[in-house]
């Protein structure tokens, strides 16, 4: 008995390096052993008992671990809220009498308070990226390695005209027109390859109706917890900004003058006239309002 007692005390030393607090505690509720460790977080409560001393109840504990341990000869886990404000995981266990009777517990302690406060923290980080993805002006979106959408949210099915559920699992290059799909794809198995391509760049697509909008792309390449590479990225329909700098600049504004009329960047400005030219295939302001103007590309 004595080496027994001795194995059992080397035992509950090493998992006080560990920080780990251990008791025994019986069918009566009274604490017959505390280690250290729980001594010094919790004070010395010898034949005190456990529902009212680790966590102020004037009762046992609905579904107490130390009764269905002994009950069900199992190993009981429960995450408890102390007295003191603390968070533990408890796991109670069977605790044999020398004579084989079972009337007690021996518990394991664990201080989890600082896991639960950081899965609080990332619960509140979640459900506010969450609400910013919801509510944002862009299409967010997350793709697979096999170009299938995984996630989309509301505003990505506005810009695409197509309910979620026939977004979800369809092949992102089904959307894009027939100018982009090559340039896309191309990109975007590059960046999943991890060459260095433009993250932003625009690009056409076509909505559920048959309308094609223009959008601006941008994307990033992350890998999940399997290890799987995702992109993730946004989508801005600039279509009716577009037209708006066309429409300015057939009634002659400059670059400036265009950014103080719609309340944005000169570079943003630079950014739409040069696109317009690019798409229109000319090299000039001048030969961009003749096209639009022979073509009713603004009203």
């Amino acid at each position: 008995m004595a080496s027994e007692r001795e194995r059992l005390q080397a035992l509950v030393d090493g998992l006080a390096r560990t920080e780990i607090g251990i008791d025994i505690v019986g069918t009566d509720h009274r604490i017959y052993f505390q280690n250290d460790t729980l001594r010094q977080r919790l004070g010395e409560l010898g034949e005190e008992l456990c529902y009212r001393k680790y966590m102020g109840r004037v009762k046992p504990c609905d579904s107490c671990p130390v009764m269905r341990a002994i009950e069900h000869d199992t190993v009981e886990s429960r995450e408890l809220l102390a007295d003191n404000g603390r968070h533990y995981r408890v796991l109670s266990a069977p605790f044999s009498n020398p004579d084989g009777t079972v009337d007690k517990v021996i518990e394991a302690v664990i201080d989890v308070t600082e896991r639960k406060k950081t899965e609080q923290m990332l619960r509140q980080s979640e459900q506010m990226f969450r609400s910013i993805v919801e509510n944002s002006h862009a299409g967010i979106f997350v793709v697979d390695d096999a170009f299938r959408f995984t996630y989309a949210n509301d505003r990505l099915c506005e810009i695409l005209g197509y309910p979620q559920g026939e977004i979800i699992g369809r092949d992102f290059r089904d959307f894009v027109d027939e100018d982009s799909r090559q340039m896309v794809a191309d990109r975007y198995v590059s960046r999943q390859k991890g060459a260095e391509v433009p993250s932003r760049y625009e690009l056409g697509v076509v909505r559920k109706d048959g309308q094609k909008r223009r959008v601006k792309l941008s994307s990033t390449v992350v890998t999940d917890s399997a290890r799987q590479p995702r992109t993730i990225g946004q989508l801005l329909d600039v279509t009716e900004r577009r037209r708006a700098v066309l429409s300015l600049m057939v009634r002659g504004l400059s670059n400036a003058e265009i950014a103080e009329h719609l309340v944005v960047s000169a570079s943003t400005v630079k950014f739409h006239v040069s696109n317009i030219l690019s798409k229109l295939g000319v090299s000039g302001r001048t030969e961009a309002v003749a096209l639009a103007l022979q073509h009713n590309l603004v009203s």
